[in-house]
């Protein structure tokens, strides 16, 4: 997801400077400083790379290790800073790229239903266009969201035939909604459009990450370049995370529902997961699960190991992402599920994987 919002900011040309993403949040903003996503939370340096000081389970299940393929000399900026105006003239300095959690917007304590919660966001749309543009003639917004809370319907129903002030133009760029396995019956009617008719920006379902890069440039949202980036990080997770069959190896951070979806896609791009190759090292997930498998694990059995230490941590043999604690002091070796599970692909230094493409 973080590759692929990058991908987005940058643009069909693969623009060097970028506006950072901000969150449109059904969360109340009346409990803002409990519930909002802050710049130093996991969930914001998933976006970057960068390792949060929480408990390990939380940003190893957010895949912090994974970084974005970024060039050195990319610039971002907030829009709420006159990041527009600064991309416009090109006589600023950016930072570095990530969540905009300051400009982030964020919903009311009575938003009780899908509806409510859509319109909510619709209006912060709105707002973006008639409020805090520096210049909105050149602003346009791509919407990312689910099919769950009214992202869809009525969010980006309405926002797909909303027209910029003082302007003939649409605000909407695209929108991608994510297909969610939720039950149907608890979720609002949502429909895709790809031939839009005129008057409407385009609306993309889509099931993985991957699935909407291939819409993306179909669509020319983002670059071919661009595309292929995505790809081979839906690979590279793969090859850590799931097996070649489209089971998971590590069903705490993935389903083996999800790496069904994502084997599909890769086979819709004409890549197969294989074991010709490798993933680094240097990815903490992959070294995290030979340090398991060593410390906890012998063959594909238990040797009844309760911890295992890994980058400064103690973990829990039973559970890869939970440090020691006083309440945490039974059941805690590795079953031999576990072991067959997270073990069964690791050899010598390298956890078999799959070939990016070239």
């Amino acid at each position: 997801m973080a590759q692929f919002l990058l991908e987005i900011a940058r643009g069909p040309a693969e623009s060097k400077e970028v506006l950072r993403p901000a969150l449109y949040s059904a969360r109340p903003s009346a409990l803002k400083e409990l519930l909002k996503i802050s710049k130093d939370s996991a969930e914001a340096r998933a976006m970057t790379g960068e390792q949060s000081k929480d408990d390990p389970q939380n940003w190893d299940s957010l895949n912090v290790e994974m970084k974005l393929d970024i060039p050195s000399d990319l610039m971002a900026y907030d829009y709420q800073e006159s990041g527009i105006a600064k991309i416009s003239s090109g006589n600023s300095t950016g930072g570095a790229f990530g969540v905009n959690a300051e400009g982030s917007k964020y919903g009311y304590l009575f938003d009780w239903s899908y509806e409510d919660m859509g319109n909510t966001k619709f209006n912060s749309f709105k707002g973006f266009f008639e409020h805090d543009a520096q210049n909105s003639s050149q602003a346009c917004i791509v919407w990312v969201g689910d099919d769950g809370q009214g992202d869809c319907n009525p969010a980006a129903y309405k926002m797909r035939h909303y027209v910029k002030p003082g302007t003939e133009e649409l605000g909407l760029k695209m929108a991608f909604i994510h297909n969610l396995t939720c039950s149907q019956d608890q979720k609002r009617k949502c429909e895709e459009h790809v031939f839009p008719e005129k008057g409407g920006a385009p609306l993309i379902l889509f099931n993985t990450y991957l699935d909407a890069a291939r819409a993306a440039l179909s669509h020319d949202i983002i670059s071919d370049a661009g595309y292929r980036r995505v790809h081979a990080t839906v690979i590279a997770f793969f090859g850590v995370y799931c097996r070649g069959d489209g089971t998971t190896r590590a069903p705490e951070t993935v389903s083996t529902e999800g790496c069904l979806q994502l084997r599909e896609s890769l086979d819709k791009a004409g890549v197969l997961p294989n074991n010709s190759s490798h993933v680094p090292t240097q990815w903490r997930a992959a070294s995290r699960f030979e340090q398991f498998c060593s410390g906890c694990c012998n063959g594909s059995a238990p040797n009844g190991n309760n911890e295992f230490e890994f980058d400064g941590h103690k973990l829990r043999c039973h559970n890869m992402y939970h440090t020691q604690s006083w309440w945490r002091f039974f059941g805690q070796h590795a079953t031999e599920a576990d072991c067959q599970g997270h073990c069964a692909n690791v050899t010598s230094s390298r956890l078999l994987g799959a070939q990016a493409p070239q």
